[in-house]
């Protein structure tokens, strides 16, 4: 059985000197709210409680205690109580680990990393989704996010938050991210990540068909990067130009060309009267399987 968990792993990317530092940027480096956590401990829970969701605070104190002496100098570290440490964390807030955050945040990625480049090493590629997570059913978080959404035959328990991420395929690192109440559109909290310097030049952002319209691929365009979404079937491609492999160079149309799409008598993706004005794009439709590792093939059809 495991006695303790090894910090290694957190240490790869987040150093005690970044810790401290954070904590001590937001005014918490001198406090001590219960005998056994200084604050930067706490940081550290919080970082193992992500890590290990399934143990409970005292199962997790217990066995994260040994490599916190190390790792924040403590020697006298003792194991808190879980009512202490609760304690500790709402006092310490949320102001240390946006500030980590921010230290920390990246692709993490070297020329060496698999999986991370498209096109011989020459775009990094990342991913741009949306996910949703439970919150603590607390009075602050049923405000900020809305009551918990009910089934079928009884009330929900916890409240639902919209989480939205910019992540480097192959390593997984978080380069941004954005979180709201579920009821937010993902293509919004998208909005808010795809800006400079998160976005630049030699990026390929992988998107679902969440994303296929014309305001968020033209604000990915406008930061230098490529991409490759999705689209719905019944998504307006108008052909520009045939090319020798069957795809065809096309453009996602603006509100204005859409409109005017939508008013005329012309069919799916034939030429409407005039050029439409939109995020030029080349039109691949193919059938692609993907098959998960001990997992049956899932075929699916892409434009």
């Amino acid at each position: 059985m495991a006695t303790g968990i090894r910090l290694e792993a957190l240490d790869e990317f987040i150093s005690p000197q970044a810790v401290e530092e954070a904590v001590r940027s937001c005014g918490r480096g001198e406090k001590r709210w219960c005998a056994c956590l200084p604050a930067s401990a706490v940081v550290y829970f919080v970082l193992a409680m992500c890590l290990h969701f399934s143990d409970g605070y005292a199962e997790l104190l217990r066995r994260l205690t040994d490599g916190l002496r190390t790792a924040v100098h403590a020697g006298a570290l003792r194991v808190a109580g879980t009512s202490a440490v609760s304690k500790a964390r709402a006092r310490l807030g949320s102001g240390p680990l946006k500030v980590l955050f921010e230290q920390v945040r990246g692709p993490l990625t070297t020329p060496q990393s698999p999986g991370a480049f498209a096109f011989g090493r020459r775009l990094l590629m990342l991913a741009l989704d949306g996910t949703v997570l439970a919150a603590a059913p607390t009075p602050a978080n049923i405000k900020a996010f809305g009551p918990p959404p009910g089934g079928s035959h009884k009330p929900g328990r916890y409240p639902q938050v919209k989480l939205v991420l910019l992540i480097a395929c192959g390593t997984r690192g978080i380069l941004d991210a954005r979180f709201g109440p579920r009821r937010d559109n993902e293509v919004a909290l998208a909005k808010h990540l795809a800006t400079k310097p998160t976005l630049s030049g030699g990026q390929l952002v992988l998107m679902d068909r969440a994303f296929h319209g014309h305001d968020i691929l033209a604000q990915v365009t406008a930061c230098g990067a490529d991409f490759i979404v999705r689209a719905h079937s019944h998504h307006w491609l108008p052909h520009l130009r045939e090319l020798a492999d069957g795809s065809f160079l096309s453009c996602v149309p603006d509100r204005a060309s859409s409109q005017r799409q939508a008013a005329s008598r012309f069919c799916n993706r034939r030429m409407p009267p005039g050029h439409p004005h939109g995020v030029a794009v080349r039109v691949v439709d193919a059938d692609i399987t993907a098959t998960p590792e001990h997992d049956h093939p899932a075929p699916a059809h892409c434009v």
